[in-house]
């Protein structure tokens, strides 16, 4: 991105977001998390999932906070892989 503004080829200047493709919440997260540690013989707590209201914090949070990545790729053309697969890809890291 920083070469393409370099070479005066800019996108649309503002907001962008960049997360990987796909959606889950923090439980589903933590599900994958847990599924790999099972599959490499590991002990992995057992998982409750509670709703959002049942884990009060000082902020509000919105119902829905999933990020839109499609102006990232319409201006930029920079896509990142599936959730699911860049966590394999940081899992298959750890020692």
């Amino acid at each position: 991105m920083i070469e393409r503004w370099r070479s005066g080829e800019p996108g649309e200047w503002g907001i962008y977001h960049l997360t990987a493709q796909g959606e889950t919440s923090w439980f589903g997260f933590a599900q994958a998390i847990g599924e790999h540690l099972r599959q490499q013989g590991k002990a992995c707590a057992e998982l409750e999932q509670i709703p959002s209201s049942a884990y009060p914090t000082p902020a509000r949070r919105p119902l829905n906070s999933r990020l839109d990545c499609s102006r990232l790729q319409q201006q930029w053309h920079v896509s990142q892989p599936q959730w699911q697969d860049a966590l394999r890809e940081c899992l298959a890291q750890q020692h």
